[in-house]
């Protein structure tokens, strides 16, 4: 079950099994603008991992997407420490660059997006 949690300018969604959060999603507007929106955080508690709850989680906010008729979906990630490219990329998110130093400890980050217009197009 997925339940929605609103604020002014972001969204939480929360994967909630017996009344238990396991998951969530949080994103935001870019730069105050209204069509992008950009996924701050995807995680899934440890015990409920490749179990599709992050899956869910992903269409929900790719559905909701397609619903608002938003332009785009953005997120970005450290590349030596996280592996969760791999999903973005199962829903259809392209790296677009890499960018060097993005982290104080000199990590590397890399960015998506999911461009949504041709998403609207196909509804």
């Amino acid at each position: 079950m997925v339940e929605i949690i609103h604020s002014k300018e972001s969204m939480i969604l929360h994967a909630v099994d017996d009344s238990k959060v396991i998951g969530y999603l949080k994103y935001s507007t870019i730069n105050n603008r209204k069509k992008n929106r950009q996924i701050d955080y995807l995680y899934v508690d440890i015990p409920y991992r490749h179990q599709g709850v992050a899956s869910k989680l992903l269409s929900y906010i790719i559905e909701y997407s397609k619903d608002m008729n938003w332009i785009s979906l953005w997120t970005g990630m450290e590349t030596e420490v996280d592996e969760s490219y791999v999903i973005y990329e199962k829903f259809g998110f392209k790296q677009l660059v890499v960018l060097e130093d993005c982290y104080e400890d000199g990590i590397p980050s890399r960015l998506f997006v999911k461009n949504m217009r041709k998403e609207n197009n196909e509804k």
